[in-house]
């Protein structure tokens, strides 16, 4: 799901060693290494900024909270993370994550002088993230798209296949996400605007210390969701919301209805999620998932805000890869952890989404958290 970002990233950013220790991040670094095709690159940077950090984060912990950061990775040697904004910003990075901080400068000039010093070539994941003239300064200061394409497709799939620490994170997030759908159906049936219901369960989430809650809300039946944008003090019989929040940098999100009876299309919704969840299991084809959601909520219409996805993986990455597209040639992967949504509609006053989270294993897979 796309919604807007956090203006500021104000929650609980540092690195906790108890919970991802070092250990953790060298194994993932090994690990890129043993899997990454080109054995003669010499190094890997990833770059990360406030709107895009995952890969970042994934080897350094480190959410630049106003500019951009880069980890620098030499295939032998020790791990260096550059970090913008000025002496100001190196104390909050510092505490952020486990590798020692210098300030960035020129981004362009730093990685040529890496790879001077390494005298070999150097990838670079993160590339897209970069805007205009520090694209093309990247780009020629370190001449490696091939390495660099394969770098990217090699970090994300590790990202893809959780490991134990980064399942405990996530199940953390999901604790979260119950707190904040709870707090929601609460303030709902106390008869709760809806801006006040939504900031009850925002405030939900930050006592429990996540990282960035994000919400989108429907003033409509469910027919559409917004971002909040101004207050409003309407109340409505049926509330459907969408819910994400990030916890040691990793997501957990879902769907809610909230309505004082239930009505025939967000129970088809529901029957239909329930029936593909058993279908979520290694091997198992992300286009026959999405056409087996559409099905499943005949002869109703899918919803707009579902309408050709019936889902995607989640981690660092709040839309993190496979999507759940009929056109997708990808497949379920034991270790993947997939945030699922049926949505229905009959085109007219009745709408509905439904939505779970699951971690894929050998066997099948385990629900994290469902709407149903």
């Amino acid at each position: 799901m796309f919604t807007m970002q956090s203006t500021l990233l104000v929650g609980q950013y540092d690195w906790d060693e108890s919970r991802l220790p070092k250990l953790e991040f060298a194994e993932r670094i090994d690990a890129f290494w043993a899997s990454f095709p080109d054995k003669n690159c010499a190094g890997l940077a990833v770059y990360g900024d406030r709107r895009n950090s995952a890969e970042l984060a994934y080897f350094s912990h480190l959410v630049p909270k106003l500019q951009d950061a880069v980890i620098l990775l030499p295939r032998n040697g020790k791990a260096r993370v550059l970090v913008g904004g000025g002496k100001n910003a190196m104390p909050t990075a510092a505490r952020q994550t486990w590798v020692e901080i210098e300030a960035l400068g020129d981004l362009a000039k730093s990685l040529s002088q890496w790879a001077a010093e390494l005298k070999g070539k150097v990838a670079f994941v993160g590339d897209e993230y970069l805007r205009g003239p520090a694209h093309k300064g990247v780009a020629e200061a370190l001449d490696s798209r091939e390495q660099s394409a394969q770098a990217a497709t090699t970090v994300r799939g590790l990202m893809q296949r959780k490991r134990p620490r980064e399942i405990a994170a996530v199940r953390d997030a999901i604790v979260a996400l119950k707190a904040v759908a709870a707090a929601l159906a609460d303030a709902q049936r106390s008869g709760s605007g809806v801006t006040d219901a939504i900031v009850t369960a925002e405030h939900a989430a930050h006592a429990l210390g996540v990282q960035e809650v994000r919400t989108l809300f429907s003033i409509d039946g469910g027919k559409t969701l917004r971002p909040f944008i101004s207050p409003s003090a309407d109340k409505v019989a049926a509330l459907q919301a969408y819910i994400a929040v990030r916890h040691e940098g990793y997501w957990a999100d879902g769907h809610v209805a909230l309505s004082a009876s239930s009505h025939a299309v967000l129970a088809k919704a529901a029957e239909a999620l329930k029936a593909l969840l058993p279908m979520v299991k290694p091997g198992a084809r992300c286009a026959d998932l999405a056409r087996a959601a559409v099905e499943g909520i005949h002869p109703y219409g899918e919803h707009p805000v579902s309408a050709g996805s019936a889902g995607n993986g989640i981690g660092l990455f709040l839309d993190e890869a496979p999507t759940l597209a009929p056109g997708s040639q990808a497949l379920i992967e034991s270790g993947g952890i997939y945030s699922l949504r049926v949505g229905a509609s009959d085109g007219g006053l009745g709408h509905g989404i439904a939505s779970a989270m699951v971690l894929v294993n050998a066997n099948g897979n385990e629900v994290l958290w469902s709407s149903v």
